[in-house]
């Protein structure tokens, strides 16, 4: 069996139709994968701008910078990690502590009943630029006088 492309007599509009990749698909077909082609593109660059997450209100900014698990500088004074602290990267990712040890981190946080870091989130900047209370300026342990 011949194919349209072999018969030198054929068109040029059947030849370039047997060696498409829509060969066979109706109109229809055509304009709904280019459709999604062009979504496909568009969606490409919004898909790397990071959304900016939601704390808990309660959640607090300052300055952390692991020295050895679970001992820590928050905002250069010394505070411990909690048995299940969970930390967060910037990508939303679990971490561990000893990934962090000797770099200084923006950062939100939230304590546990005994004042240790429970909740740790690593902040990107467009996150870290949103007002956000601190400890030191005016945040919970102000209620206590601090």
């Amino acid at each position: 069996m011949t194919c349209p492309s072999d018969i030198p007599s054929a068109p040029p509009s059947r030849r370039l139709a047997a060696q498409s990749p829509f060969h066979g698909m109706g109109r229809l077909s055509r304009r709904a994968a280019v459709a999604v082609s062009a979504c496909l593109a568009l969606g490409a660059g919004h898909a790397q701008e990071a959304p900016v997450r939601d704390f808990p209100e309660a959640a607090l900014r300052g300055r952390l910078e692991v020295t050895r698990p679970p001992e820590a500088l928050l905002d250069g004074q010394p505070v411990r990690l909690a048995p299940g602290v969970r930390i967060r990267s910037a990508a939303n990712l679990l971490v561990t502590s000893a990934t962090l040890v000797g770099a200084r981190h923006t950062v939100n946080y939230a304590r546990d009943a005994a004042g240790e870091l429970q909740y740790v989130w690593l902040l990107t900047d467009a996150e870290a630029a949103l007002p956000r209370a601190s400890a030191d300026r005016g945040g919970i342990l102000s209620w206590f006088g601090f």
